[in-house]
């Protein structure tokens, strides 16, 4: 179920893009605070954590406004760990977490039209309640994402648990569609899910409702509540999107 939300098949597996890729920080110092690419892919899922990092870097509680954008390791790491705890948060919903962290050792034998890649079956899954243990937890555990060596598949996969994978296939207009699209990018649902906290196939306000003749109706799943971080884009200046 897990791979199908994610790529629309179980014989799919992450690529060398997702395997390669943490949120490992740049080491220039005047970009401290930014989140380094290795491969294109996963940039959907590397810009939303980074603008979720960067909210608590500029407006929260450690924000040191004489170096905002120049911030010590320990404090980025420390606003890395609440992004990603605000982010799993969300899509729990605000009542439950779930972290999957790799064990390093295969949790279950693969078997039938299952593709194993190494990765999701190493996984171990724990589950929180309680907020201030997630980011205690991630404060722990922070190693595996910001060093990886699998940290962005490991946040990708903590959100879609936290979610469920039945509510995110009930976030879609089409309960096929997946979150990794073609040539391994971030689909839109993937980034409104790490947002927004559901995987909302459409960035306009709410639903639409289109007439399908004959009496049908399509519908069409918007953004259902106000996000702290939106989106800026050239084409709903041309009006090719809302």
């Amino acid at each position: 179920d897990l791979k199908r939300v994610l790529f629309g098949s179980c014989l799919r597996c992450f690529g060398e893009e997702w395997k390669l890729q943490s949120f490992t920080f740049t080491s220039a110092e005047e970009l401290k605070y930014g989140i380094v690419q290795k491969k294109g892919g996963p940039c959907g899922v590397l810009a939303a954590v980074q603008a979720c990092m960067l909210k608590h870097l500029l407006f929260g509680k450690e924000s040191d406004t004489s170096r905002l954008l120049q911030p010590s390791d320990p404090v980025r790491t420390s606003c890395l760990c609440k992004a990603l705890a605000d982010v799993l948060w969300r899509a729990g919903d605000g009542k439950e977490a779930i972290v999957t962290l790799s064990s390093g050792r295969q949790q279950f034998t693969p078997a039938g039209r299952y593709r194993a890649d190494g990765i999701l079956e190493s996984l171990v899954l724990y589950n929180f309640r309680e907020y201030e243990d997630l980011v205690t937890f991630l404060q722990q555990n922070i190693n595996q994402f910001e060093r990886g060596p699998f940290g962005c598949i490991l946040l990708t996969v903590s959100v879609v648990f936290s979610r469920s994978v039945e509510l995110i296939q009930q976030d879609f207009d089409v309960p096929t569609s997946c979150l990794v699209g073609a040539h391994a990018y971030c689909t839109q649902e993937l980034v409104n899910l790490i947002l927004c906290g559901r995987a909302a196939s459409n960035v306009f306000n709410d639903v639409m409702e289109l007439d399908s003749g004959n009496g049908n109706m399509t519908v069409l799943k918007g953004i259902s509540c106000r996000s702290d971080i939106g989106f800026l884009s050239l084409f709903e200046h041309y009006n090719v999107c809302q």
